[in-house]
This record gives structure tokens, sequence and C-alpha cells, in this order.
């Protein structure tokens, strides 16, 4: 059975007070990443947990580079490390970014140095995302090179990730600096009772609750101001994240924009889309809001076989607890039974399945594909009482592999 409890306020660990000095490492090597969270330092112990190290979960997960072959080069002087040159929002804003404030607070005029892949010499500027996020925290890009080669580094300054993936919760002083960065950016906060931010407009393929766009609808005809994030520029989705009294989210990346600010009189509210134990981003939201409530909206994922493994759990299909996402909003005031077409909502249901399939069968890359003639999503959809789907996955999936 779906869990219909009500929506509860969630705890959170003990948050930290000051953020940790800065340290510095003479003569360093550094090199391009394989993987984004092994940035490609050869930092001297790999064995202890210094601040300079990639956290996630509570401890390191970086792992020692494997030596490039060619010779190094010396970069002269002193520079300041930020991490990998990401490209994925969410892990950026909740991994790397978290070293930026103390970084350029303690050494506004240096170098600042990311890694971008090993041997990709073309990389010479911050990917999209990171060139973003490094303009909303004030740094000068200019200053900033990409490394993609060995080189030697006469001295480089690291500063601590000041919270990190399912870390505990962040230094009070970094949401001290975060608010002083969010006045010092002078953005007017646009006013709304209501923000949702929604996954329903991603490609088709991105894990998603189906059905979410007729939901949207229905909250837009309520006068509830929907965010589509991958379509709006970062000051709007900052100005409307701070300007929300009540901040909804579908569990996804996008939440972890929300910690490119620091504490605002809001409630943040969190469709979970994933069934698993750990809150998304509990530690990390908690302090920053008034009140944190997660939304038990799924009554199953429908997940994928690829040809040797499991499909990639971001890309599982959520299919909603209805009861509970309608009792949810009635409870903050927002009468959604009262619209509620059952038909159009499952047309809109239906729909997404069928664009889900035909993504997960027609990724590019084959060891993510799914694979084989759709049994494993057929099996899951009966279950789920949508058995009336498999003619049509049945035909999606042959047309897919015939042209394979």
């Amino acid at each position: 059975m779906p869990d219909t409890s009500e929506p509860r306020r969630e705890a959170a660990d003990t948050r930290l007070g000051r953020l940790p000095g800065m340290v510095s490492f003479e003569n360093i090597l550094v090199q391009g990443y394989t993987r984004s969270f092994s940035p490609g330092v050869f930092w001297p112990d790999f064995h202890a947990d210094g601040v300079q190290r990639h956290f996630r979960n509570g401890a390191p997960i970086c792992q020692p580079p494997v030596p490039a072959e060619e010779p190094p080069v010396r970069f002269p002087g002193e520079a300041v490390f930020l991490g990998a040159n990401g490209s994925h929002f969410g892990h950026s804003c909740a991994e790397i970014v978290p070293r930026f404030l103390q970084s350029k607070t303690e050494h506004p005029d240096l170098p600042f140095i990311l890694t971008g892949r090993l041997g990709h010499a073309e990389e010479t500027s911050p990917t999209p995302v990171m060139s973003a996020l490094l303009g909303w925290f004030g740094i000068d890009q200019q200053r900033v090179k990409i490394i993609t080669a060995p080189t030697v580094f006469d001295q480089l300054h690291v500063a601590a990730q000041a919270e990190h993936l399912n870390g505990a919760q962040p230094y009070d002083e970094y949401l001290d600096l975060l608010d002083s960065l969010y006045a010092e950016n002078g953005l007017e906060n646009i006013a709304n009772d209501f923000v949702y931010v929604s996954r329903a407009q991603l490609r088709p393929g991105y894990g998603i609750h189906a059905g979410e766009s007729y939901l949207c609808s229905l909250l837009e005809a309520a006068g509830v101001r929907i965010l589509y994030p991958e379509r709006s520029p970062l000051r709007l989705q900052l100005a409307l994240y701070a300007g929300a009294k009540r901040l909804i989210f579908a569990e996804g990346s996008a939440l972890h924009g929300r910690q490119l600010l620091g504490r605002f009189p809001q409630k943040i509210d969190i469709l979970e889309r994933r069934k698993k134990k750990k809150k998304f981003a509990i530690n990390q939201l908690a302090p920053r809001c008034d009140a944190l409530t997660y939304v038990s909206a799924t009554a199953r994922n429908l997940t994928y076989k690829t040809e040797t493994d499991d499909g990639d759990l971001f890309r599982a299909l959520a299919l909603y607890d209805v009861d509970t996402v309608l009792n949810y909003f009635e409870s903050i005031g927002l009468p959604l039974k009262d619209l509620w077409d059952q038909a159009a909502f499952l047309t809109s249901q239906d729909d997404a399945i069928l664009a889900w399939v035909r993504a997960i069968h027609g990724l590019r890359n084959k060891s993510h594909r799914a694979a084989g003639t759709g049994d494993h999503v057929i099996d899951q959809l009966n279950d789920a009482g949508l058995g009336h789907l498999e003619a049509e996955v049945r035909h999606i999936v042959a047309d897919l592999n015939r042209a394979d």
C-alpha cells in the first residue's frame, strides 16, 4: 500500500558553526579529471579526510588520479582550487559551489582553478552551468583557469566544501556569507504565495512523475507560479525562490539551486519522486527555511533493465499517489480536488509513460539503453493496473529495435 500519511516536518542533523580554515599545498600536481567527483589533484595523503577532499554522504569519495604520460608544466605563484568544471547543475550546486564563497572572500585577487576533462585541451572556458554559477558568486571569469593536462602549482589554496551532497547541515558562517551575497547582488525578490518548481518539461527519459503536466495546468489555474528551471535564467530562478512564501519542488536537481541562497522566511515542500529512506537534501534545506516538508507523492517507480544491469535510477518514472497529492494541496489551501478530472489526468499519465518508454529504449548510449522487448516495463504496468498500454509499448520497442 502507498504511504498516505500526512506531510511531516523533518528534523535534521545539528548544524555546524565556523568554516574551517583554508589549507595550502606547495608543488602540488593537478591534471584533468576522468570523473568530476575525483577532480584530478594529487593530494599528498588520500588516507586523510582533509578539507581538500571531495565529500559525499559524509565521507571523502575522490580517488587518486592515474598519472598522465605527458610531462607536467609549472604554474608559478599562488592559485585557488575550486573543483571540477562541472556541467550538471544539481551536482555543481551541491558539491562544487560550496568552496566558492570562502575562496573568493579570502583570496579575491588570485587565479581560480577548475579542472576540465583530462586531455581535452579545447576546454578553455567554464561550462555554461559553471559560468552562470561563477557569475552569481561574483567570481571574475577572466581569473578562472581550466586545467586539462598535468600542471605543478607552486602553491595551491583550497577551501572546505561548506556543505556537500547528503552531508551534515552547512556551516552557520557559510549561510551568513550567502545571506550577505544575496544582499550584495541586489536581486529583487518576486513575491508569490506559491511557487511550484516542475520537471514536466524535461526531455523524455529523465525521471518525472507521469502526468505532472496535467498537475501543472491545474496549479496554474489555481494561481500558482510555475517555474521550469531548465528554461529559466538563473537570476530569475533565484528571485522566485527568494520571494516565495511556500516553495514546492518536484524532487530533483533543481532544488539544489535553493542552496545558492541562504535563509529566507518561507516553507519548502518536496514532492518525493523516488522511493528511498534518505530525505533528499534535508540537511542542506532545513536551516534555510522556516519549515521543510516531504510529501510521499509516489505510489511506485517504473524502472528498466539494460543488457547488463539495472537502468539509471534517475531515469525511473514515478506514478503519483493521487490521493496523497490532492490531500497535500488541500492542506496548504489549494483545493485541486474541485478541479481534478481523472480522465484527463489518466490521458496525461499514459502519454508520459509512452514517451518515457520511447526515450529509454532510444538512448544513444547502449550501455544505458533499455534492452529487450519491453517485458520488464510491461510487467510493472500490469501490476499497476495499466495493462492497456501493453500493445503500444510493444509496438514502440519493436520499432526502435528494428531501427537500431
